[in-house]
């Protein structure tokens, strides 16, 4: 099995930027948060050559730094060390008014040190909804995303440095904003429990679509009285989706096929 070496976010260090001077802008200030990722190495932190942190180590992270909008040069030296030292790694990153902004330094798929910036979502949601952001900056290569036994991100693209924002919907949201949800989803998994209740006007154009549900509706022109449906409209939903699991015979083959498989591994490791 692959080791991967993940971030641990265990200790944050709180900090005040107003001292870092950026070119004259107007607008809200920027908020930067900075993640160590790097096992072993301790640095400080240098901002346009005044520093933001020292001593800061794997684990480590800054929190909502304010910066004012404009170009800033990041560079990380060894801990001890003054900001004119040798950099580590640096980078140039330029702030929009009112943006977040996480910078994450770590170890990319072939153990290279990296430094990698990634903007936040902070819009506001609606009423019932939530936001989960997956990141990727584990030393490992593509990996495969799983959420409650369904994938959310293909492991082919979802590759070190790559995000993705995980939208939630639940019987919490308002009926009448599914549809805004729904078409803006690249991935759309549904889980709703409710027969065919996604259709294909609810659908983003070439989107994977990943139906989890299992419905008995009736139908009285089936010998058995019934027919087995998913929370997907199959029929229009294939017209628009780029990809489509059907029901029965799509997600439910998979979910028996890995329960074998753990079984078999469960058995491999306790004989």
């Amino acid at each position: 099995m692959m080791k991967k070496r993940l971030l641990g976010l265990t200790a944050a260090i709180a900090v005040t930027a107003t001292m870092f001077a950026a070119p004259a802008s107007a607008g809200p200030n920027a908020r930067v948060n900075v993640v160590h990722g790097i096992p072993g190495v301790p640095v400080n932190v240098c901002v346009n050559g005044g520093t933001l942190a020292e001593d800061f180590r794997f684990g480590n992270k800054i929190v909502g730094a304010a910066l004012a909008p404009g170009e800033y040069r990041v560079k990380l030296v060894a801990a001890g060390k003054p900001c004119s030292a040798p950099a580590i790694l640096r980078s140039t990153y330029t702030l929009a008014a009112g943006t977040n902004v996480t910078i994450v330094a770590a170890l990319n798929a072939s153990g290279t040190p990296k430094l990698k910036a990634f903007a936040n979502g902070v819009k506001k949601l609606a009423t019932g909804q939530a936001r989960l952001t997956v990141r990727h900056t584990a030393q490992a290569p593509a990996v495969n995303v799983w959420a409650n036994g369904s994938p959310l991100i293909d492991g082919t693209d979802f590759t070190w440095g790559a995000n993705a924002t995980v939208t939630v919907c639940h019987t919490g949201t308002p009926k009448a904003d599914l549809p805004r949800f729904t078409r803006d989803a690249d991935i759309l998994v549904v889980a709703a429990g409710s027969p065919e209740s996604v259709t294909g006007d609810m659908i983003k154009p070439g989107a994977v679509v990943i139906d989890v549900g299992v419905n008995r509706v009736d139908d009285p022109t089936t010998e058995k009285g019934y027919r087995l449906t998913g929370d997907v409209h199959f029929a229009s939903a294939k017209e628009v989706a780029g990809a489509i699991t059907p029901v029965p015979g799509g997600v439910g083959p998979m979910t028996i096929a890995m329960l074998m498989t753990n079984t078999v591994q469960a058995a491999r490791q306790s004989a």
